[in-house]
């Protein structure tokens, strides 16, 4: 069976607000904050080279332990990026 893949033209259509994660600062220095998560789920913060870096249930994160660089966030089956200045 084949089934055709739906073509989408603009990142908008991806994004809708029910799996998007908002971030900010972006870029942050020591507090990130994180809006679009359920209640009860886990956030998991990775680097680039995909190691778990922090886990957390609180949208307000420090990120004073982090380095500076490049991290991805995911959450369910929310994921987005933010960098650490």
């Amino acid at each position: 069976t084949i089934r055709p893949i739906k073509n989408e033209t603009s990142i908008e259509s991806l994004l809708t607000p029910h799996s998007s994660l908002l971030t900010y600062p972006n870029p942050c220095r020591d507090i990130l904050y994180i809006d679009g998560i359920n209640a009860g789920e886990t956030i998991n913060i990775y680097n680039l080279q995909g190691q778990l870096q922090l886990s957390t249930h609180n949208t307000q994160i420090s990120t004073l332990n982090l380095s500076p660089g490049i991290y991805i966030i995911k959450s369910g089956t929310k994921t987005t990026k933010f960098i650490k200045q």
